[in-house]
């Protein structure tokens, strides 16, 4: 008879400890579920302030600035300064990486930014572009993604930090780059210089 009780009691004391854990892990879940319910963001409408909120929520400190194009947020990440468009006329944002590259237009310098450039482009999925201003004597390069986020709730913080990451990463990639030909072709590659207008890079 002692045999038959232990057993039961054994058997039941399984299907509690089953039973139990069964509801943690219900409970558990349910708790993550909350916490990404709570990270959610309803991008259908002022959606420039709540990209804003974002990217204080990541550490940064963001601040409007006004374009000709209209309002832009200015952030620093991991040193890298980028500028962020949004409206909620479009289902995108607009990130750029903006004149990372500064150059006088008579600096030797560029024709080999240009080429290291056409040598990497292929392999970034941005747009990467470079331009002359003729007013200030400057040949500029920037880097801009656009970001798909439509109406709804959800939260966008990962693809936009992914983005910021690249393009850090992209600039990395064409300092490597230029060190490689400019090794090559015997050019000078020193980034340092007393005229901030000189320096490769921003």
């Amino acid at each position: 008879m002692d045999a038959v009780f232990t057993i039961l009691f054994g058997g039941i004391s399984l299907v509690l400890a089953v039973w139990a854990f069964f509801l943690k892990r219900k409970a558990d879940k349910f708790d993550r579920y909350v916490a990404k319910s709570e990270d959610m963001v309803d991008m259908s409408e002022n959606r420039l302030q709540k990209v804003k909120d974002i990217l204080c929520d990541m550490g940064c400190q963001p601040k409007l600035t006004t374009e000709k194009e209209g309002p832009r947020i200015e952030v620093a990440y991991q040193g890298e300064t980028f500028l962020v468009g949004a409206n909620d006329e479009s289902a995108y944002i607009c990130i750029w990486d903006y004149a990372w590259v500064v150059l006088d237009l008579d600096d030797p310098r560029i024709s080999v930014i240009k080429e290291c450039l056409n040598l990497i482009s292929p392999e970034w999925n941005m747009v990467i572009y470079y331009y002359e201003d003729v007013d200030s004597n400057c040949f500029v390069v920037c880097t801009k993604m656009l970001l798909h986020l439509p109406t709804g709730k959800y939260n966008p913080k990962d693809p936009i930090e992914r983005i910021f990451v690249s393009m850090i990463e992209l600039k990395n990639d064409l300092r490597r780059k230029y060190e490689e030909v400019t090794k090559n072709i015997g050019e000078d590659n020193s980034f340092a210089s007393d005229n901030s207008n000189s320096k490769l890079w921003n």
